[in-house]
């Protein structure tokens, strides 16, 4: 956004480099995760495009098909998308249902594809506030993963800011980060109905987990960004929060 300065983005820079990544690039079949990334982050760019075509339509499926078949977290991005797709302005209602209509398909299969993969293994199922508390974890120890007690809280004001700031954002900027953090809160989701009720809560700590919690931040960073450059005034207290995070 206009008005912040280069050394703002260093913050991202941070996260794009973070240390935890080294345990899904040291451990060899982990590259699925990164094959996964690509799998929400490339629909979250090309469906919330300013214009957007069939060819762009496609690209977006085939990545989140391709990032599904690599690790099962980027079912997160499947909902998103539809809900991107629904949300467009420039096309008319009908076109957005028939748009949404391959994505419902392609989830329908990916995951009777899983189901039958998996058929006859037992999950146990967490309890709602054991759900939650694993995915606050998940994604609150993105940036204060050494400050357990913590991590929870600072998720909850994190995302009363990241509201905030949204609301004085473009929607072209808008947009793509939340559809980001939705993703994140989905992938938290997701771990946390397989890991919740057998390892607990505390589990959600796992570094390797930082590779998918980054997108929420990343998402979070850019509006908080942007809402320093639209609202001088909100400067007193938003430039602790960001160093705080930083």
């Amino acid at each position: 956004p206009q008005g912040v300065g280069r050394g703002a983005w260093f913050v991202v820079g941070l996260l794009a480099f973070y240390p935890g990544h080294l345990v899904n690039l040291q451990w060899g079949w982990q590259v699925a995760v990164f094959i996964s990334l690509l799998g929400i982050v490339a629909p979250v760019c090309l469906l919330s495009a300013p214009a957007l075509g069939w060819k762009g339509q496609v690209l977006a499926l085939l990545a989140a098909l391709l990032g599904a078949m690599a690790f099962g977290t980027t079912l997160a991005v499947f909902p998103v998308a539809m809900a991107l797709l629904l949300l467009r302005q420039d096309w008319s209602l009908p076109r957005r249902f028939l748009a949404i209509l391959p994505w419902l398909v392609m989830s329908a299969g990916v995951l009777v594809w899983m189901r039958w993969d998996h058929a006859g293994a037992a999950i146990a199922k967490p309890s709602v506030p054991a759900l939650l508390a694993y995915a606050g974890n998940y994604l609150g120890s993105g940036v204060l993963h050494f400050a357990r007690p913590l991590a929870l809280p600072w998720l909850l004001v994190a995302l009363v800011v990241a509201i905030l700031s949204a609301r004085v954002a473009p929607r072209q900027r808008a947009v793509p980060c939340l559809a980001l953090m939705a993703c994140a809160i989905g992938a938290a989701l997701l771990t946390a109905w397989g890991r919740a009720a057998p390892f607990g809560a505390e589990h959600g700590f796992v570094t390797r987990y930082v590779s998918y919690s980054v997108l929420f931040w990343f998402g979070w960073l850019v509006l908080v960004l942007g809402a320093l450059a639209a609202r001088p005034g909100w400067r007193r207290w938003l430039s602790p929060l960001l160093g705080l995070a930083a």
